[in-house]
């Protein structure tokens, strides 16, 4: 048998309980038939006379008059407030003042809620001009106290409002753990204030509950829930969901850990803050049993959601003042980015790096960028810097960040580098801040790691909650300062501006590898009699330019020379490289060497000047005179005539090896016509090198009749797509 994980208790239903507390009533009717789907099983103890089987009429369950009135509600979907009833005699509400709420649970279910009211809720007055009241001094206090003082005052509120003992305000950190930071109790009581409980405390099921329906209660932790019965209504539509219904029974290791504090009687109040669960108000109860009224717990309600308006004002001023002091060392930062011919990444590391380091209120910070690495203040070694990284970036360019490297790998964080935020700029190329540890000590109520397992009798096991909540201080070390919300929105900002940067600095290489590949590559081809002649070049879809060249000369002696190149890679650099290359080809040819020892000396150049370069040739020697023409090749793919010509080659240029080139000698027969391409022609990843040649063949073969201009628009059209690389067409037609 395995033990269970915290997972379990995570992973457990509980919006799906099948009971209700035992002091209410659940009747669930079909929404359009108005039948009974299921009801608790107390129904009959509360409304004597009721009939439970289901299928049965809804006036024949609640009564004729009550389900009139829920009826006339429904129909004017007036469900907020609920009806005042009084209890049927006889039976156990005989003559009291009983609550009915009216919801639905999915739209084909009806769900009807009975609770009688206490006698102590009876006591109590809760008027609109009190809770009005109530609300001004929750803002007086706002304004002179700050948060804390408001939030004491709510405790106050909520206190004498619903009569518990203990009224408490529990702050989520952003790791679900929660703080008491505000308290009221009767003065006998231990304080809980300051007091820590871990996440699993309030797992992300219950928390999920709580965004969704703001109030819950339990009236008794010692009490038997009513089951539903049946449990699952025969309608076809699944389990029943409480998640909206104040009845709702709840978890028994949730009833355990409530009986483990003492606790009689509790009320949770979800504070909502931009729709995400910012903590609660804790309601406490010792001394029995207590069931606030529906007035009572909606006057509280309104109390919380009044405070978390006070709350998140005053958090959004602040909130605002530190963005701005963060946009402020932003629009330091910023004029550093323009400088020309600079990435992002090089520019701020030419920039001033105090400056940076202070735009997160960082201790260090470190920037890498391509062909340099700058660093300041408390940062880690290069090698420990580049792991960070590797374990923290995101590939969708958001920063990432925590205050806690350890958590990421064990041995990662330092006491000099315990917290890390970084920013990804491009491939290898990111800022890096970081922070050091800061060691504190919390106060836990219990050990947050004891918890109690026990062993079925069919041997399962089940985690239930710790056996004490005596405060336990823990040292926490290992961890920085948590990264706040402005502190990384001033880099997720730095982080936009950048990226518009990169953007433009990449538009600007673009179009300073355009001119210079568009400068140096032919502008016109030789008018050469009996021969037509036709190009085309297109860079890649991206706009990129990259080292596909042609040239078509004449040489000394009459022959016409045309050739098709390929140096690997994209941009400025590839294209100086064509360029070089391309110029030394064809001083070789004007020197009148041969095509194989052209491609032979231009290989031995390579080595001297380009490693570790790699590019392909093709080269065509023809002889106007008798059409007589003579290829050569270097790593190229097979140029077409009449077909794929197949034959040896010496190995791409750039790699050194010694092969010499067989080569090709024939005749270009008058309305013959020569293909020389680049690969981006005929590549297709989804088949071989030889089968793309050959569907290029064919397509050459299908355009044979077609002048040259038309010809070469075919084959740029039919060239694979997508088209991930340049490409390039010299066509020659003796005619």
């Amino acid at each position: 048998m395995s033990l269970p994980d915290l997972g379990d208790c995570a992973r457990e239903p509980i919006q799906y309980p099948g009971s209700v507390q035992p002091h209410g009533v659940m009747v669930v009717l079909h929404a359009h038939r108005h039948t009974l789907l299921t009801a608790s099983e107390n129904l009959p103890l509360m409304l004597p006379g009721a009939v439970t089987a289901p299928g049965t009429p809804a006036g024949r369950v609640l009564g004729g008059e009550l389900w009139q009135e829920v009826a006339e509600r429904v129909a004017d979907d007036d469900l907020l407030e609920p009806i005042r009833w009084q209890g049927p005699d006889p039976g156990a509400w005989a003559g009291r003042a009983v609550d009915v709420l009216v919801h639905h649970s999915g739209p084909d279910r009806l769900v009807v809620e009975l609770e009688a009211v206490s006698d102590a809720s009876l006591g109590r007055s809760v008027s609109l001009s009190a809770t009005r009241t109530q609300i001004t001094r929750l803002r007086a206090a706002s304004l002179s106290g700050g948060t804390p003082e408001m939030l004491d005052r709510l405790t106050t509120a909520v206190q004498r409002v619903t009569g518990f003992d203990r009224v408490m305000v529990y702050r989520f950190d952003r790791e679900w753990n929660g703080e008491v930071i505000a308290e009221r109790r009767r003065a006998e009581l231990e304080p809980f204030l300051g007091l820590r409980y871990p996440e699993s405390d309030i797992p992300a099921q219950a928390r999920r509950l709580y965004t969704l329906n703001r109030l819950r209660f339990i009236v008794d932790s010692h009490a038997t829930a009513a089951r539903l019965v049946p449990r699952v209504p025969e309608d076809g539509a699944g389990d029943l969901d409480l998640s909206f219904a104040p009845l709702r029974s709840v978890s028994p290791v949730h009833l355990e850990y409530l009986r483990g504090m003492g606790v009689r009687a509790s009320m949770s109040i979800s504070m909502i803050r931009g729709g995400v669960l910012w903590g609660l108000i804790a309601c406490h109860h010792y001394a029995g049993p207590l069931q606030p009224s529906h007035d009572e717990r909606a006057a509280a309600d309104f109390l919380t959601q009044a405070a978390m308006e006070l709350v998140t004002t005053a958090e959004t001023t602040a909130d605002a003042a530190r963005l701005a002091a963060g946009q402020q060392l932003l629009e330091r930062v910023l004029p550093v980015l323009e400088q020309p011919q600079l990435s992002p990444a090089q520019a701020l590391a030419s920039g001033d790096l105090p400056l940076l380091a202070g735009l997160a209120d960082a201790a260090g910070v470190v920037v890498r960028a391509p062909g340099t690495r700058v660093r300041w203040g408390r940062v880690p070694e290069p090698g420990v810097a580049d792991e960070i990284v590797a374990a923290l970036a995101r590939a969708d360019g958001v920063p990432g960040f925590t205050d806690h490297l350890d958590g990421l790998r064990p041995g990662l964080g330092t006491p000099e580098v315990a917290g890390a935020l970084v920013l990804p700029l491009g491939p290898g190329q990111w800022v890096l801040w970081l922070n050091p540890a800061v060691d504190r000590t919390v106060r836990w109520a219990g050990d947050p790691h004891d918890k109690t397992i026990t062993i079925r009798a069919d041997g399962s096991a089940r985690i239930g909650p710790r056996r004490s909540f005596e405060a336990a201080e823990q040292k926490l070390r290992g961890r920085s300062a948590p990264w706040d919300s402005w502190q990384v929105q001033s880099v997720t900002r730095l982080g936009t501006a950048a990226l518009d940067r990169l953007r433009r600095y990449e538009h600007e290489a673009a179009s300073i590898t355009e001119d210079l590949h568009g400068s140096l590559l032919p502008t016109s081809l030789p008018r050469i009699p009996g021969l037509d002649l036709e190009v085309r070049y297109a860079p890649a879809p991206d706009g990129r330019f990259a080292g596909d060249w042609w040239d078509c000369f004449e040489l000394p002696g009459g022959k016409l020379a045309l050739v098709v190149g390929d140096v690997t890679g994209h941009g400025s650099t590839v294209t100086a490289t064509m360029t070089q290359m391309r110029t030394a080809l064809r001083a070789y040819l004007l020197e009148g060497a041969p095509g194989a020892e052209t491609l032979a000396r231009l290989d031995a150049l390579a080595g001297l000047l380009f490693r570790p370069t790699l590019a392909t040739v093709v080269l065509a020697l023809y002889d106007p005179a008798d059409g007589s023409l003579e290829i050569t090749r270097a790593g190229h793919p097979h140029p077409i005539l009449d077909g794929p010509l197949v034959f040896g080659a010496r190995p791409p240029i750039g790699l050194g090896v010694e092969v010499p080139a067989t080569g090709w000698s024939g005749t270009l027969e008058p309305g013959a016509t020569l293909v020389l391409y680049s690969d981006g022609l005929s590549e297709d990843r989804t088949v071989s090198p030889e089968e793309g040649i050959r569907r290029l063949a064919d397509v050459v073969a299908g355009a044979a009749g077609q002048p040259l201009k038309v010809m070469a628009d075919i084959l740029i059209d039919a060239a694979p797509s997508p088209r991930t690389d340049d490409t390039t067409l010299l066509i020659a037609r003796r005619v």
